[in-house]
């Protein structure tokens, strides 16, 4: 260690790498900054974050948009499906030794980070449907799958309720397509806004509500079974229509679909 009063008696053989360490007086009375030399590149928006990183920002980011989903008072109890009270969260994180937010968030990213949606992160759609130009007064609310598609130059148009307005994301579930398609074959699906009201059980092309804009358009091929997210504008529900060969359709799994874990999803 230096001295900091009094002759500094620093030995011949030493002066030069002393003067070297020396830096001036700094009269402006700021401080200066040393950062060390390998400062991870997630911490610099001017860098390209790694895959990895990418993919854990992205789950943080999900678990605070769901926390912003999650009520004052009221909400979901376990084991019911749906954003819970922040009361709940406060009480349940009692004897963690977290604030009830960095508990949320830990059961959040444990959750997200094992592949899974946390339960109190979305809900449930409330209602799906498709209408046909070709059977205008019937009703298809009770079909396991909302068909959409064209047969000899008359569409098949898909419904989805929005289940609550806070909520951002629709989740659905791609069964596949029929009709005169293959597997290889390209086809697109365009998601419109709804803005008016209307009934699972009774909408039909005679009395289906005034479609929106058009705001997202997703290009699949015939072998395609997946999960598609789709994040709407400010709507009460989407409307989704097909392109692609006539006399063919793309099934997408509706709320009555027989396995459960592909049900139509809002999340948070």
């Amino acid at each position: 260690m230096a001295k900091i009063t009094g002759p500094q008696d620093i030995p011949s053989y030493l002066y030069d790498l002393y003067i070297q360490a020396l830096t001036e007086i700094l009269t402006d009375k700021n401080v200066r900054k040393r950062y060390p030399f390998r400062v991870p590149s997630m911490q610099d928006p001017g860098k390209n974050p790694t895959p990895l990183q990418r993919a854990q920002r992205e789950i943080f980011t999900k678990c605070v948009s769901c926390f912003n989903g999650q009520p004052s008072t009221g909400g979901k109890t376990p084991p019911d499906i749906g954003p819970r009270a922040r009361t709940w969260w406060f009480t349940d994180a009692i004897g963690s030794g977290l604030w009830y937010f960095d508990y949320f968030m830990q059961q959040s990213l444990d959750t997200y980070i094992a592949g899974a949606i946390p339960d109190w992160c979305y809900n449930l759609g409330r209602g799906d449907s498709a209408t046909c130009e070709s059977e205008p007064d019937r009703n298809f609310g009770t079909r396991e799958y909302v068909e959409v598609g064209n047969f000899a130059g008359y569409p098949f148009w898909g419904w989805i309720q929005k289940t609550y307005p806070t909520s951002k994301t629709l989740r659905i579930w791609i069964i596949g397509v029929i009709g005169e398609i293959t597997g290889e074959q390209t086809y697109w699906l365009d998601f419109y806004t709804c803005h008016n009201r209307w009934v699972e059980g009774y909408i039909t092309w005679n009395n289906q509500p005034e479609i929106g804009e058009l705001f997202h358009t997703e290009e699949l091929v015939g072998i395609d079974h997946k999960f598609l997210e789709i994040t709407p504008p400010e709507t009460s529900s989407i409307v989704v229509k097909y392109r692609g060969p006539d006399l063919s359709a793309c099934e997408i799994a509706s709320r009555e679909y027989v396995r459960t874990d592909k049900h139509p999803i809002w999340i948070y």
